[in-house]
C-alpha cells in the first residue's frame, strides 16, 4: 500500500519533472527588421502610408536597421541620405522599439540638433511608436517618488529590464560627461554646431559616452549633408565602406545606382533621370529613369519592382578604416511610391536650375536640391573675375611715377611721404583707391 505521504511526494516529483520537460533549450533570436514587421504599426498622423510596417515599401532600410542587431558585429553606422527615404521611422524608431522589446537592458541616447527638437522627437514620434507597437506594458519608472510611475516623459524613457532612452541636444554635449550609453542614435548631425564651447566637436564628445561598451556598442549617425568641406556626415560616411543601393534594370538586368540626368560627352547619349519641357514648364508624366546600359525607360510605377530585395542590393565601394564600420548613401530618388516622386524631384530642379542656359536660377534652392534630393554636399563657389571685365574699368589718367610732389611741397609743407592702396572687390570690377600721405595727415 502506498501511503498518502508517498503519493504526495510522487505527485510532487511528477509535477517537477513536467516543469523541467517544458523548459526549452533553444534561444529565440529576432532581428530588428523581423521585430518591426511583426509589431510596428504606423498611424496616419506620422506617415502618408499608415498600417503595419513592411519593408516592401522601403527595402533599402532593412540592412541598415539590422546593423543594430546585438548579434551583428557592426559597431558604427553612418547614413548620408536625401529626404523622404523612411530613415527616421525605419531606422531610429524601429531600432528603439527593438531595444525595448528584445534587448531590454541597453541604455540608449538619442541626440538631435538641440534640446527642443529632442523633446519633440520624444513626444511626437517615439512615444506614439511605443503606444502603437504594443510596448506600453514594458514601460516603467525607476523613480519611486513618481506617483504615475509610467516611465514616460519628454526627458527620459525607462522600461522593464533596466534599459532607458535619454534624449539630448548636441549643444549640450559638454553636459554629458557623467552619462554612459551602449547605443547612440545621432540624428541630423550636419545640423549640429561645429564646436560646443571650449569642448570641441560634439560628434567626438558624444561618441565618448559609449567607450565603456567598446565590444558591444552601437553608434548610428544619420543626416542629410550640407556644405562640402564642413559636413560631419560626409566625413563619417568616408570612414566606412561607402555602400550604395544598386538596382537592376528591369529590361537588361544591369545593376546600377540611381543617378540624376547624365550626358555622355562622346556619344551625346542621355541616361539617368530624364524629362521633357514645354518652354519653361515640365511636361506632366514625362519623367523617366533611363538605364545606364541599355537606355530602357522606367516610370514611377516601376519603383516597387526596381527596389525589391530580389532586384537590388547594397554594394560596398571602399575599404573602411575598421572592419566594424559601415556607411550608406541613398538619395531621394529611392523614395517609395506615394512619397517623393521623380517628377517632384525634377520640378525642384527646374526651379533652381535654368536648363536652357545651363546656369543656376537660385543658389539657395540649388543647395537644397543637392542636399535633400541627391543626398550630396553642396560646394560653395565664388564668381571669378574676368580680365576683360576688370580692364574696362581701369583708370588711365595716372601714370607710374607721377606723384604731385611739387604741388605737395607748395601747399602741404613737404612731399608725399608714403602711399596706401585700398581695393573693393565688386561683381564686375575692382574699385581701387591709391592715397598719397603728407605731413599733418594731408592726402592726395
Amino acid at each position: 500500500m502506498i501511503t498518502r505521504q508517498e503519493q504526495f511526494e510522487a505527485d510532487q516529483r511528477e509535477w517537477l519533472a513536467t516543469q523541467f520537460d517544458e523548459l526549452t533549450d533553444e534561444i529565440e533570436f529576432m532581428s530588428p527588421s523581423e521585430w518591426a514587421e511583426q509589431n510596428r504599426y504606423l498611424p496616419p498622423a506620422v506617415t502618408p502610408l499608415p498600417g503595419l510596417y513592411s519593408f516592401e515599401v522601403a527595402p533599402h532600410i532593412r540592412e541598415i536597421l539590422d546593423c543594430l542587431d546585438m548579434n551583428c558585429g557592426v559597431r558604427e553606422i553612418a547614413v548620408m541620405k536625401g529626404a523622404q527615404i523612411c530613415a527616421t521611422s525605419g531606422i531610429l524608431e524601429n531600432g528603439i522599439g527593438y531595444f525595448i522589446a528584445r534587448v531590454k537592458t541597453a541604455p540608449l541616447m538619442m541626440v538631435t540638433a538641440d534640446a527642443e527638437l529632442a523633446k519633440l522627437r520624444m513626444t511626437s514620434y517615439v512615444m506614439p511608436m511605443v503606444q502603437e507597437s504594443g510596448l506600453t506594458h514594458l514601460i516603467q519608472s525607476s523613480d519611486e517618488k513618481n506617483a504615475r510611475k509610467t516611465g514616460q516623459t519628454d526627458k527620459k524613457l525607462e522600461w522593464i529590464g533596466g534599459g532607458s532612452l535619454v534624449p539630448f541636444g548636441a549643444q549640450s554635449a559638454n553636459k554629458m560627461r557623467s552619462i554612459t550609453a551602449q547605443v547612440l542614435l545621432n540624428d541630423e548631425v550636419d545640423g549640429w554646431p561645429i564646436v560646443v564651447g571650449d569642448d570641441g566637436d560634439p560628434v567626438v564628445l558624444i561618441r565618448a559616452r559609449a567607450k565603456a561598451y567598446e565590444a558591444s556598442r552601437k553608434v548610428i549617425d544619420l543626416s542629410t549633408p550640407k556644405i562640402q568641406g564642413q559636413s560631419k556626415i560626409e566625413s563619417l560616411f568616408k570612414r566606412g565602406d561607402q555602400r550604395y543601393y544598386n538596382v537592376k534594370c528591369l529590361e537588361c538586368r544591369h545593376p546600377q545606382v540611381l543617378r540624376w540626368t547624365r550626358t555622355n560627352k562622346e556619344t551625346g547619349e542621355v541616361t539617368g533621370i530624364t524629362w521633357e519641357m514645354d518652354e519653361d514648364r515640365l511636361v506632366p508624366g514625362s519623367v523617366r529613369y533611363l538605364c545606364s546600359e541599355c537606355g530602357h525607360a522606367h516610370t514611377e510605377n516601376d519603383k516597387p519592382r526596381l527596389f525589391a530585395a530580389d532586384n537590388a542590393e547594397w554594394v560596398p565601394t571602399a575599404e573602411p578604416i575598421a572592419p566594424d564600420i559601415r556607411s550608406y548613401h541613398i538619395s531621394a530618388l529611392y523614395s517609395p511610391v506615394g512619397m517623393q516622386s521623380w517628377e517632384m524631384c525634377v520640378r525642384d530642379w527646374v526651379e533652381c536650375w535654368d536648363v536652357a542656359k545651363s546656369t543656376p536660377r537660385d543658389l539657395a534652392k540649388l543647395q537644397v536640391f543637392y542636399n535633400n534630393i541627391l543626398g550630396e554636399t553642396f560646394e560653395l563657389r565664388g564668381q571669378k573675375l574676368r580680365m576683360e571685365n576688370v580692364s574696362a574699368h581701369r583708370r588711365t589718367v595716372y601714370r607710374y611715377g607721377e606723384i604731385p610732389n611739387e604741388f605737395a611741397e607748395e601747399f602741404c609743407e613737404g612731399p608725399v611721404l608714403f602711399l596706401t592702396c585700398a581695393v573693393d572687390v565688386q561683381q564686375d570690377s575692382l574699385k581701387v583707391a591709391v592715397i598719397g600721405w603728407c605731413r599733418d595727415r594731408r592726402t592726395f
